[in-house]
């Protein structure tokens, strides 16, 4: 028995260094996390690791008036999988392994009370997974942020999208950790 941090006994976890058990008397504290998680023991699957990335871009991007524009992204905060490049295609993030993942994305337009902007999630170059649209009531900028948790397959990539028809272009905004800004994380099995 071990004696704990006051005095007195103290539980004693299976797995830890202070565990006196036998194999025989089951699995071990590391065995059972990974059973909980991946439902076999032993099993170090993808589901016990994240995979993940997010994503932003450094300067202000002009959106055209009436026109769907797929963001580009220059920079990185993270991204544990390789789904993103900053040298090809950097409007998208490509899943690398399959499976059930939230999509989000943020972005700010600049000040402009006429027409409606809108924030997309599109799949493969074509799909809308998610969108928000609102019109423009006053002069003031408009903040969005927009998700979608959907299955993907190995090379199914996403992209955010800006739309505006104020009658001009109008920027995106680059504001730090909020505009504009794409991740996406696998949720674990």
């Amino acid at each position: 028995m071990t004696l704990g941090r006051f005095g007195g006994s103290a539980p004693v976890i299976p797995g830890t260094s202070a565990y006196t058990g036998s194999p025989e008397s089951g699995p071990s504290g590391l065995e059972q996390a990974k059973e909980h998680r991946t439902g076999n023991p032993g099993d170090l699957t993808v589901g016990y690791r994240d995979v993940s990335v997010r994503v932003f871009n450094s300067a202000a991007i002009s959106i055209a008036n009436n026109t769907d524009t797929a963001l580009t992204f220059d920079s990185e905060r993270w991204d544990t999988d390789a789904m993103h490049s900053t040298s090809a295609n950097t409007g998208r993030l490509t899943v690398v392994t399959a499976g059930k993942y939230l999509v989000f994305g943020t972005l700010q337009y600049a000040n402009s009370a006429l027409g409606d902007r809108a924030v997309i999630i599109r799949l493969n170059g074509a799909t809308v997974i998610a969108r928000q649209r609102t019109p423009a009531t006053i002069t003031k900028n408009h903040d969005f942020m927009v998700a979608a948790h959907y299955d993907l397959a190995v090379g199914d990539y996403v992209e955010l999208m800006a739309s505006q028809d104020s009658g001009g272009a109008l920027d995106v905004a680059a504001e730090g950790n909020n505009s504009p800004e794409f991740g996406m994380i696998r949720m674990p099995t």
